[in-house]
C-alpha cells in the first residue's frame, strides 16, 4: 500500500458491475501526495477504457479517534 495509507477494502454490489473502495489514510497530505504520484496516475489512465460510467469520488473526514486499525 502507499506511504500513509492505513486500509483498503473493496466491497462489490451483488448483481451489478459496481464495486467500491474505502481506503484510510492518515492524512490528507498522504492522500494528495498519493492522487499525485505517477503511479496513481498510471492506474486511473488505464481504467478510463474499461468503465461503464465515469467513476465517482467522495471523500469524508473522520476523527481520528474512530480509527482502531486492524484487529487479530
Amino acid at each position: 500500500m502507499a506511504e500513509g495509507c492505513l486500509h483498503l477494502g473493496v466491497r462489490t454490489i451483488t448483481g451489478t458491475n459496481t464495486f467500491m473502495v474505502y481506503e484510510i489514510w492518515a492524512n490528507s497530505e498522504d492522500l494528495n501526495s498519493h492522487f499525485s504520484s505517477d503511479t496513481s496516475k498510471m492506474f486511473m489512465r488505464g481504467n478510463i477504457d474499461h468503465l461503464e460510467q465515469p467513476e465517482e469520488y467522495h471523500k469524508m473526514a473522520v476523527p481520528a479517534s474512530w480509527w482502531r486499525g486492524p484487529t487479530s
